[in-house]
This record gives C-alpha cells, structure tokens and sequence, in this order.
C-alpha cells in the first residue's frame, strides 16, 4: 500500500505536508463578511471535530459541484471508514450537511476518491477513486443522490491497464465514458481509456514518458472539444519533460498540439482544462512565466496556447488550485491554495478578453478557513461555492475544511 500512496496524482501530493488527521464533525459557523469586487463571503458548512466515535470528511481538495437538485456535492479524501474518504452534500441555503457514502466499508470499494464530481443528466455522479477497488489500483464509479455507489471499472495497473486516476470521466457525445489515468499503461506512464454503456472497456492510448514526447502523468478529467475531439494535458513529459497540451480523437488519432518549456507560458500543468463560451479552452500552468509561479492561457482553435495572464504571488498568490471556471458574467474565475502574504487563500477573477485580473476574496489569518482547494462551483445568481482544505474554531481546534459561499453583492 506504501508504493501505492506514493504513486497517487502529483496534485493529491500537493498536499501531503497538510494532513492533519483529526476527526471531524459538522458545524455551520455564520461567520459572514464583505469582499471585494462586490461579493460577500460566508461560511455555509464547517467539518468540526464532534465526539460521535464516525469520522466525518477531511482535506477537501476537490471543490464542490452544484447539482440540479440545488445541493453542493463533494468527496474528501479522508474521512470515512478507517480514514478512506467520503461522499457528501451541503444544502448551500441552511448549511445541512449529509455524509452520504465513507468508502473503504465495503470491500472492493476504492479509496481515497478524487473530484470535482461529474453529475450526468439522470442526476446520478460520475466519480473516481485514486487507490483500492479489486486491484488496488484505483476505480471509476457511478453514484446515486442518496449515496450508493456501484463500481464501474476496477484499475488492473501494470502494462495492461491504468492506474491512479485523479478524476472522473468525462460522458462524450457518443455515449461513451472518457478518462486518464496518471500511471499505468504499456509503458507505465499513464492512459486514456474509453468505457461504454454496457461495460465494455479499452485503454485507447498508452503515454511513453519521456522516451518519445508524447507526455508523462495526464490530468483528469478530458474536455471534449465542439469539433469532437478531446482535449487535455500532462504534468511531465513532452519534449522538455515539463508537461504538453494533446488532443485525441475516438479513432485512437493522437497528437501533441505544445510541449510546454520555460518562458513566458509556464510548464508543468496539473489542473485540467475547461471549454468557455467563446468556444476557447483554458487552463494554468503551475511553474515558470513572467514570475516564476505560472500563468492562465487560452487555446485557440489552432490549438496553440497563449498565455493571457502570468500569476504574481503579490497579487494573486501562489498555486492554482482547480480549474477555471465560467459565470454568468462571461468572466472566468479560480482559487488559489494561498493569497499573498499573510493571507491564507484567494479567489481570482479574469477577464478573457483583456487579460485583466482581479482578487475577489482574499482569507485573511484568524479566520475559519485555510488554503482555498479545488474548483469553484457557479450558481446561476453568480454566486460561487468553494472549499477550503481546513478549518478552525474560534478555540484554535482544526477542523477537515469547510464549504464557502461567495455571493454578488
């Protein structure tokens, strides 16, 4: 199990100096404040310690998605039974908060589930586990609003199949599940795989690493493109082993579209892409640029990066934490773990035809959350729901994070 938790996602290991293992309950502090750029921030779910003898979500990394349903849902890496991990949902207006599934009770059930969520049109969740499952290697799931999960693909690793996800799949317009894995494969530096309807299941492609640039460790989950073919990026490899932009098509046509090198555009992308309205694709880099901590580029359709914003530990902070999101303002937004000194977290706003960057929100020491991890959520008034991966008590107790909510003033 050792070799097993030390080949999980680099961007789970991000955060492997922070795990502070408490048990936690379930608190819904009140706490509410203005932000700027007409937002107020508040407080809708905190995972507090509660003496119960279950162990309630910790270290959310993940973000939360709004379902149709109007509930936040969400999975914690820890938490559960025997600190496996867990399934929630938050109901933003009230804060109730329902643990809907720890994993690792059952056997054959993964470990350690990796998010956001992906909610399907019938209102159930496409999910994934980084570990556990019949093979220890991880698992693609499908859950119900009320918490069962059914196993849909146990990870065999090795040569033959993949291993480690750090996401779902994505439901393409064929009907089919698309999804990376971060390790496995023929050569062992991770896959793309397709799972249809009736279970049928192929590895579509195998990346060889630094051997032939074609990348190394690909990033869940994949985005498909309006011209059908899907997107995505990987963290190392490429022709500078500093990650590439690919695309692939459903008939197994593969290419590399940019190997990322140090300069202006950043190298090692670990958070996934996103689709905006303008038809273009955008994603961030975590190293190198104009400052030496990344930067926000777009992708046209001649599939060429741009770098459209370079990140400035000053003023935005350090590390993307999930990716970019789309309001109804047209203007894309993200989190950062950490806002400039002294602050604790930041949500960022960007303009995509200017360039233009802008703090919303910055967690200032004291308060109850600390480093803003994971994908924003948007509702449809604009509102954004976040998560943060610890929370604490006026009493200085640390609790497993919490859900925020930022609402336009």
């Amino acid at each position: 199990m050792n070799a097993q938790i030390l080949a999980r996602p680099i961007n789970r290991l991000l955060v492997a100096c922070w795990l502070f293992g408490a048990v936690v309950g379930a608190s819904a502090p009140t706490l509410a404040f203005a932000a700027s750029s007409g937002f107020t921030y508040a407080v809708v779910h905190s995972f507090l310690p509660k003496n119960d003898g279950k162990r309630y979500p910790q270290r959310l990394t993940d973000g939360v998605v709004l379902a149709r349903d109007g509930w936040l849902y969400g999975v914690s890496s820890a938490g559960g039974a025997d600190d496996n991990g867990t399934a929630f949902r938050v109901w933003p207006e009230t804060g109730e908060a329902v643990v809907l599934h720890r994993f690792g009770k059952t056997p054959g059930d993964g470990i350690d589930p990796v998010g956001p969520l992906i909610e399907q049109a019938d209102g159930h969740f496409m999910g994934a586990s980084a570990i556990g499952g019949a093979f220890g290697w991880g698992t693609v799931f499908r859950m119900h609003p009320e918490g069962h999960v059914r196993v849909l693909h146990d990870f065999a690793g090795g040569t033959v199949d993949g291993a480690f996800p750090d996401g779902p799949p994505i439901l393409a317009t064929d009907g089919r599940l698309y999804g990376t894995t971060g390790g496995g494969g023929a050569h062992e530096h991770g896959t793309i795989y397709r799972l249809g309807p009736d279970g049928e299941y192929e590895v579509l492609y195998s990346f060889h690493g630094q051997h032939r640039g074609d990348g190394d460790s690909p990033v869940a989950p994949l985005i498909q493109a309006p011209d059908g073919r899907f997107y995505g990026i990987t963290r190392e490899g490429g022709a500078h082993g500093r990650g590439t932009l690919f695309r692939i098509a459903a008939d197994r046509t593969y290419e590399v579209l940019h190997s990322f090198v140090n300069g202006p555009l950043g190298t090692h992308p670990i958070q996934p892409l996103m689709l905006a309205s303008d038809g273009q694709l955008y994603g961030s880099t975590n190293e190198s640029g104009d400052f030496g901590y990344g930067t926000i580029f777009r992708v046209g359709t001649d599939g060429r990066p741009q770098t459209l914003h370079a990140v400035d530990p000053q003023v935005d902070g350090v590390r993307v934490t999930g990716a970019l999101v789309e309001a109804p303002d047209r203007r894309l937004y993200y989190a950062m773990a950490f806002g400039p000194k002294p602050t604790k977290g930041a949500v960022m706003r960007i303009d995509p035809a200017t360039g233009a960057a802008e703090t919303l929100f910055q967690i200032q020491p004291g308060t109850d959350g600390t480093e803003i991890m994971g994908t924003l959520a948007v509702a449809a008034d604009g509102s954004l729901f976040g998560t943060t991966f610890i929370s604490q008590r006026r009493n200085g107790s640390l609790g497993g994070g919490l859900v925020f909510r930022l609402r336009p003033n």
